[in-house]
Formats: structure tokens, C-alpha cells, sequence
């Protein structure tokens, strides 16, 4: 469904340069790093070509940040990441983050 979702914008999205993390996962805080570093590992061979990341949370893209910066690559340049949540900590480390007002969401979606 991603793909077509993706395709009907006219862009294209490759398979192998998708990266899911299984519900549940992420909160298990060993699997969470390990699939994390993965993804840092598979983004950093030259072979792969991939222009951008969306990931999401904040934390996740700051880990995958730091972990592409230390293997040379450069962000925005080489990859564009973009994340959910809009934290302080992506305000201060400068991440492109789309905020998720819970409230307001929760509170247009059922009328009292």
C-alpha cells in the first residue's frame, strides 16, 4: 500500500531501500539499536543509493544521524532525514521534524 501510495505522487520508492522496524520492536530497546544499526550499515554501502530517510521519531533520527556522520556520510547532503514529533531534541540538533499535536488530534477527531 506504501508503494502505491508513493507511486500515485509519480515518485518511486526501491523495495530494498525500505527499512521497517516490526510493531513491538521499538520498544524493545536491544532489537531497537540493533535494527537501527543495521539500517546505519546498509545505508552506508557505496553501492546503495538512497536520498532520503524518513523516520519515526526524533531519537531514532538523531541515532541514525550520528551513526551515518560517523561513517562519512553527510546529512543533508548525501542523505536527507526527516523524523515525527518535533522534540527539543530535534529542534536543537536542527532535524527536520513534523510535529504530532496528540490533543489536537485526539480532540477533532471525537466531539464531546
Amino acid at each position: 500500500m506504501v508503494y502505491q501510495k508513493i507511486a500515485s505522487h509519480g515518485l518511486k520508492l526501491a523495495k530494498d531501500n525500505s527499512f521497517w522496524i516490526a510493531k513491538g520492536e521499538g520498544e524493545k530497546i536491544s532489537g531497537h539499536i540493533s535494527i537501527l544499526d543495521d539500517i546505519i550499515a546498509k545505508l552506508s554501502d557505496p553501492k546503495r543509493i538512497c536520498t532520503c530517510l524518513l523516520v519515526y521519531n526524533d531519537i531514532a533520527a538523531n541515532y541514525i544521524i550520528d551513526g551515518l556522520k560517523e561513517k562519512g556520510i553527510s546529512i543533508p547532503e548525501d542523505v536527507a532525514i526527516a523524523s515525527f514529533d518535533n522534540t527539543l531534541l530535534a529542534q536543537t540538533k536542527k532535524i527536520t521534524s513534523v510535529a504530532q499535536p496528540e490533543m489536537k488530534l485526539l480532540t477533532s477527531r471525537f466531539r464531546w
